[in-house]
Parts: C-alpha cells; sequence; structure tokens
C-alpha cells in the first residue's frame, strides 16, 4: 500500500513537472494584458483551471478582481487582462493558480506576475527635448549568470522610434557585480500631439531562462514641445546659379509661432523651401 502511495505521488509529481509555459514578461502594466501559452506533453492533464490571487506588501485593496482578470484560452493557456483605472495600488504579485480540471481543480503549479500601476504618484516629468535626459541605474546583485537588462515600454509598439536609449542594453558577465546606466531622453517629433505618459520597465534575462524579469520601471510624463505655426511670405528668387547643366534659383520661408503662443517649437505643414531650374548662361 505504501509502495502504491508512493507511485502515485511521483506520476504526479512528473506531471506537474513537465507543464511549461512561454510567455514574453513576468508583468504586466495597468491597462494591458499578458498572454501565456502551456507546453503540455501526453502525460499531463487534458483540460487546465486557472484562478487568481494578489500578494501585496502590506494589506491588498478591496476590489483588484476588478482590475485584474483571467480568461481561459482553451488548449492555449491563459491571457491575464487588466483595467485602468485611477487609483493608487502599490507593487504587488498577480499569482495564477493553475489546476486540473480533471481532478477536482487540484492545484498543479503557481506562476507570479508583477502588476505594475500606471497611477503611481512617484513620476517624472519631462520637456520633449534633447536635454531632457534620464539615467535608469542598474545593480547586478553576486551570483548570478550572465544577466542582459534593457528598457521597454510594452504599452507603446512606437517605443523604439519615440524614445533614445544609449546603451540599448547592458550586461554582465557571469558572477559579475556592479552599477551601470542606461540613459532614456525623448525624441523630439516635431509633431503637435499632445502630452505623453510612458511606463519605461527595466527588465532582466539571464542565460540560464528565456523570460524578461522585471527588475524596476519608473513613469515619465512627456510634455509637448510642439506647437502649430504660422509660415512667413516666400522670399524672393535667389538668381540662377548658373552650375551647367544644373542651373537653379532658390527660394525660403520661416515656420514661426504665432504671436499669441510664447513658447515652443513652431511645427508648419509643407517645405521651408524650393527651386525650379533656370536657364544656364556662359560665364
Amino acid at each position: 500500500m505504501i509502495l502504491l502511495m508512493l507511485f502515485i505521488f511521483s506520476l504526479t509529481g512528473s506531471r506537474v513537472q513537465s507543464l511549461s509555459w512561454k510567455y514574453v514578461y513576468d508583468f504586466v502594466v495597468e491597462g494591458g494584458s499578458l498572454p501565456v501559452s502551456v507546453i503540455q506533453e501526453e502525460s499531463d492533464p487534458a483540460e487546465l483551471y486557472y484562478s487568481l490571487l494578489f500578494e501585496c506588501p502590506t494589506t491588498c485593496n478591496d476590489g483588484l478582481n476588478d482590475i485584474v482578470s483571467i480568461a481561459d484560452n482553451p488548449g492555449s493557456g491563459f491571457i491575464i487582462k487588466t483595467t485602468d483605472n485611477e487609483l493608487v495600488e502599490p507593487l504587488f504579485d498577480v499569482v495564477v493558480i493553475v489546476g486540473d480540471k480533471t481532478a477536482e481543480n487540484k492545484e498543479l503549479q503557481r506562476l507570479r506576475f508583477k502588476f505594475i500601476d500606471n497611477d503611481d504618484p512617484d513620476q517624472t516629468t519631462v520637456l520633449e527635448s534633447v536635454w531632457s535626459t534620464i539615467l535608469l541605474e542598474v545593480v547586478n546583485p553576486p551570483n548570478l549568470p550572465s544577466t542582459v537588462y534593457t528598457v521597454v515600454d510594452v504599452m507603446d509598439q512606437n517605443f523604439r522610434k519615440q524614445w533614445y536609449v544609449d546603451p540599448l542594453q547592458v550586461e554582465f558577465k557571469e558572477n559579475e557585480t556592479g552599477n551601470k546606466s542606461i540613459l532614456v531622453r525623448p525624441v523630439e517629433d516635431n509633431t503637435v500631439d499632445g502630452d505623453q505618459q510612458y511606463v519605461l520597465v527595466t527588465k532582466r534575462m539571464s542565460t540560464d531562462e528565456g523570460i524578461a524579469r522585471y527588475y524596476s520601471h519608473r513613469i515619465i510624463n512627456v510634455l509637448d514641445n510642439d506647437v502649430y505655426g504660422q509660415w512667413t511670405e516666400w522670399s524672393m528668387w535667389s538668381e540662377c546659379s548658373n552650375t551647367p547643366p544644373f542651373c537653379y534659383q532658390r527660394r525660403a520661408r520661416t515656420c514661426k509661432r504665432p504671436t499669441s503662443v510664447l513658447n515652443g517649437n513652431p511645427v508648419c505643414d509643407g517645405q521651408s523651401s524650393e527651386s525650379k531650374h533656370c536657364p544656364c548662361f556662359a560665364s
């Protein structure tokens, strides 16, 4: 009887261990979602059950179930979905409990994901300018395999176009400790698109796992420095350049701020200069 019980325990244990998961990050930003795929062996349970619980630094706020939910994706895994609100929640863990539906939802595994609140009052505000540089510090602890740190905004697919990042990543060799920095600043896009909020997450990935882990985050509000401008009148056409066989004349105009606007980078539609061909003549 004892041998039989040990055999069943060992078999159950092997089934749990064979469950593996595929996801890009181990964190989710408020208002976003995170798909998680399951990789199952034939010996794994045919149907899985998912439920949520939350682990908070102190006491969890009421209503977290209204902010974070889980949707079953039959045969593929699940999706963590979050709702954007204006409440301030401390950094907490979303724990997904994986159960076996064929065994009365018996618990098999627990997966942890970090929830990042975009309403955190600790925010940085900068102007959309080449001078608005921010240093993101990274401290690598001892006894780690080779580890790479990078910065991402998972809520913005155009992050790389809207931010200058130098270097793109910092790397620590195995067992290397120390401090390194990543410089970021918003790119001047010469577009009147209003103020924007970004949640820049520093993530780390080591050589012994294929998941980007949460390290830290910074909420940055970028004030749009661009304003709608007005063109001046065109200048007079210049003299013919007389550079055979490509002789041309040029004229220009300037985009200026309206007199009612005191500050900002003026943006106008169209070109600031134009040219036309003119007859060349012998010198």
